[in-house]
């Protein structure tokens, strides 16, 4: 069916991979910073609040994936989009353009001098490591969609 391709793979948004290389800049290479201090500066430097706040929560849970591969816990591959509404929308990760920019920088964020901290930020690795250290095998744990918070400025 024109104009759709059956498995098209969505392409990166230099915009966005723009973010996300200076969100990888921006990150001390020390343990310890706010996401909230992150995605202010980033939004100062010209970078799209909304793609911006979605980036910086998104970062963590790409890294915490790359880290966990392998090891067991089956990722759910939806996003849910969470407002004072409660879940406002919902899509697949793969197809959502923050995320196709994240993926795009794979290397990049493997390679980062701080990935495992970056990871340790994410809620994923949270509840993995909370669920791991009170007795769970890996292979059982079956992962929520991912929940993003709308701003709401």
């Amino acid at each position: 069916m024109w104009p759709f391709k059956k498995n098209a793979k969505i392409q990166a948004d230099p915009r966005l991979c723009a973010i996300v290389d200076d969100y990888l800049a921006t990150i001390p290479t020390e343990d310890g910073w706010d996401d909230e201090d992150i995605y202010q500066e980033l939004v100062k430097k010209g970078h799209e609040p909304e793609a911006t706040w979605s980036i910086v929560g998104l970062v963590p849970i790409f890294a915490g994936r790359l880290i966990m591969k392998g090891l067991g816990p089956e990722f759910s591959d939806r996003l849910d989009f969470h407002g004072s509404k409660g879940i406002e929308r919902s899509c697949l990760l793969k197809n959502y353009p923050p995320y196709v920019a994240i993926s795009a920088r794979e290397k990049e964020i493997r390679d980062h001098e701080n990935s495992k901290a970056i990871a340790g930020t994410g809620a994923e690795v949270n509840a993995i490591n909370q669920l791991l250290h009170s007795g769970s095998n890996p292979k059982d744990l079956i992962l929520t969609p991912v929940a993003l918070l709308l701003r709401n400025d």
